[in-house]
Formats: structure tokens, C-alpha cells, sequence
């Protein structure tokens, strides 16, 4: 008798024409819902089950994830699979779907890094840049000759302080991340980075 699971396994197979190691058909279903051999079958057929590892987590700026399925030119004798422990179905094998990353070349890590730079700035770039920045040189003009200032070109002049500090912040958060990248680290894109509110 078999479990639920090996049935809904059993109705994700492929059909390998075992002379030649190819496949006929994909993602087929085994023709005996109780998974017993076929009697008076072509013995030149088999049915691999599909046993697809569940996909990692992974950061898809660092690293690139490609499916790896099993090598046909292995299939001379019988495989394992999780769901069937100890060759219940030995006249079955598996067929073998994992992930396997890649990481990402050096170049291309960077180019993310340098997007997700762009990204933190740009949501500290919310005051209108021309007339704001005519009233900072004013302020910082009137400020330098000694001139007291108002209570607005304060604010103004301590509001791109606070701007300017978060951007001086993003720069070395970046050179620092990077940094940790060029020696093979591999960090978390998103972490430290100023943002506006």
C-alpha cells in the first residue's frame, strides 16, 4: 500500500526509452495508482518519478540559479527516491531537479550595488531642488558675512545639513559594502542605507 504522498508522486513522472537514455515524455503520470510494476510492459520503457528539490532562497543581485537535472547516462541501475525509502517501487527511478547557484561575477554584483545606492538617494532627494537650493546659497551667503538669519533660512540651511549627512552616509555605507564584496564577502545589499522619510 502507499501513501498519499508516493501517489501524488507517482503522477509527476517522466518516460525514459532506456536503450538511448531519452526521454519521451514529461511530467506523465504512472498508468497503476498503487505504483505496482506493469505487468507485460515493454521493459525498455521506465518511468522516472520527478523528485524536485524545493527552490533556496537566494538574492537574485548575487547570485543566479540554474536547475540542474539528472544526467541520463547514470540511469543503469536504480535510484532512490526520498518518498520511496528503501527501493519499495524498485521499478521505478528517479529523476533528480536541484537548484545550484552561481554567483554572480564581480561587475555585476557592483552594478546592483550602484542601483541600489541610486535608490536610497534619490528618496533623499524630496525638496525641489532650484528654489531650494537659491535660498541655501543665500542663507549660507548671509550666514558667512556675518548677518544673523531668520528663523526659515535656519531651518532651511539645518534641513540640507541633515540631507547632505545622509548622502555623506550612502556614499561610505556603499565603498564600505563594496569593499566587503571585492574581498569575496558576500553582504546584504540593503542594510545601512539612509533613506528619506
Amino acid at each position: 500500500m502507499i501513501t498519499p504522498e508516493q501517489q501524488a508522486a507517482l503522477q509527476n513522472c517522466h518516460l525514459m526509452y532506456k536503450p538511448t537514455n531519452f526521454i519521451l515524455k514529461r511530467n506523465v503520470a504512472y498508468p497503476r495508482l498503487d505504483g505496482s510494476a506493469q505487468v507485460g510492459a515493454d521493459p525498455n520503457y521506465v518511468h522516472l518519478v520527478v523528485n524536485e528539490q524545493e527552490e533556496q532562497q537566494y538574492d537574485p543581485r548575487c547570485f543566479v540559479m540554474d536547475k540542474q537535472e539528472s544526467d541520463l547516462s547514470q540511469y543503469n541501475y536504480t535510484l532512490e527516491h526520498p518518498l520511496f525509502p528503501h527501493n519499495e517501487l524498485s521499478h521505478l527511478l528517479t529523476y533528480n531537479i536541484t537548484d545550484k547557484s552561481q554567483k554572480r561575477t564581480l561587475s555585476e554584483i557592483i552594478v546592483h550595488l550602484d542601483n541600489r545606492r541610486k535608490l536610497a538617494d534619490s528618496s533623499l532627494e524630496g525638496i525641489p531642488q532650484m528654489s531650494s537650493s537659491y535660498k541655501v546659497i543665500q542663507a549660507t551667503r548671509r550666514k558667512t558675512v556675518g548677518l544673523t538669519l531668520t528663523a526659515k533660512e535656519q531651518e532651511i540651511l539645518d534641513t540640507y545639513d541633515s540631507i547632505s549627512e545622509k548622502f555623506l552616509l550612502n556614499e561610505n555605507n556603499y565603498v564600505a559594502i563594496k569593499a566587503l564584496i571585492e574581498q569575496g564577502f558576500e553582504p546584504e545589499l540593503d542594510a545601512g542605507w539612509e533613506q528619506g522619510t
